[in-house]
């Protein structure tokens, strides 16, 4: 599946290497799997603005984490295991013109969740 086409909600098992994420093998969440889409975001687009990198993960882990609190319903941090991740666009996906970020649950223990980490009266 190609990582574009990921809604919220869906879990997944990454496909090649994680700094160059193109597609993902799609799982139910009930399976073991490595990552569940917790919200997706637009980043601002100033025109003509050059790719830094810098600002674009500090925009993603804010708002990837403010989501993950949302979509679990605070039940993240050191005593779950669950943190906050995201995908984000490379320099040559911005001068392409994405400006996509998705925000992911992750394990930080076994490197494998099971079963979905949302909240039940999660939007």
């Amino acid at each position: 599946m190609d990582v574009d086409n990921l809604q919220t909600g869906d879990c997944f098992l990454w496909s090649g290497e994680a700094d160059e994420v193109a597609d993902v093998t799609a799982v139910g969440c009930r399976e073991a799997h490595e990552a569940e889409v917790t919200g997706l975001f637009e980043l601002p687009d100033p025109s003509g603005a050059a790719y830094d990198e810098t600002a674009v993960t500090n925009a993603a882990r804010e708002r990837c984490a403010a989501l993950l609190e949302q979509y679990t319903g605070g039940q993240v941090g050191a005593s779950t295991g669950v943190f906050s991740s995201y995908i984000y666009p490379g320099e040559k996906g911005w001068q392409g013109g994405d400006r996509s970020v998705i925000c992911l649950a992750e394990d930080g223990g076994s490197g494998r969740l099971t079963g979905s980490v949302r909240a039940t009266d999660a939007p």
